[in-house]
């Protein structure tokens, strides 16, 4: 009786101790994510908010996340979205407190960017799961791992990452290549972003 009495408390102490531990690294993450967040708004100009993602319809016929910002604080249709990795998004209509947010990975979504290496232009579309850089010029040398990030567009400042290049799609006879891309953002796992107020 005593034995498993010592034993109960140890294991009691034991998961105590676990979930204070789950809470610290929770804790971390979340530190992490906002000084990556802090980062992006020193690197661009205009005025930001921090909004959480509130809502997120993975299952929906669009590729879009609900933010607890809206019109009273500022955000617009066409606000740019962005976390501590690279762009989000922008925003596609607002309630007074909450917005919705158009994600690249959406087809509907049509960012003018910009390949770093090779300072290549085209257009990034969404594809459900991932992302592709269409209207890149045929003579343009890619390589899987390049970077690519907004250029300036109507909505988009310039200079935001984008993804990564994954695949290479060029045909000798096309008129363009086209490059499928790893988003630079984890859309599954996004909890805090910045949205931008004004250009």
């Amino acid at each position: 009786g005593e034995y498993a009495a010592r034993n109960q408390a140890l294991q009691d102490k034991v998961n105590t101790l676990a979930a204070a531990n789950a809470r610290l690294q929770g804790d971390a993450a979340e530190n992490r994510d906002l000084r990556r967040l802090l980062a992006m708004k020193q690197a661009m100009a205009g005025d930001a908010l921090v909004a959480d993602v509130v809502g997120y319809m993975p299952e929906a016929t669009r590729r879009e996340v609900t933010i607890d910002r809206g019109s009273r604080d500022g955000v617009h249709r066409d606000s740019v979205v962005v976390s501590g990795d690279g762009l989000v998004g922008h925003v596609l209509s607002t309630g007074p407190h909450e917005a919705r947010v158009l994600l690249v990975i959406d087809p509907d979504s049509n960012v003018p960017a910009y390949l770093q290496r090779s300072r290549s232009w085209g257009i990034v579309t969404g594809t459900w799961q991932h992302a592709k850089m269409k209207y890149i010029d045929q003579n343009a040398r890619l390589q899987t791992g390049d970077i690519v990030v907004t250029g300036h567009g109507e909505i988009y400042p310039g200079g935001i990452p984008i993804g990564r290049v994954r695949e290479i799609d060029r045909k000798d006879n096309a008129l363009y290549q086209v490059a499928v891309l790893d988003p630079a953002v984890d859309f599954h796992s996004l909890v805090h972003v910045l949205v931008y107020t004004s250009p």
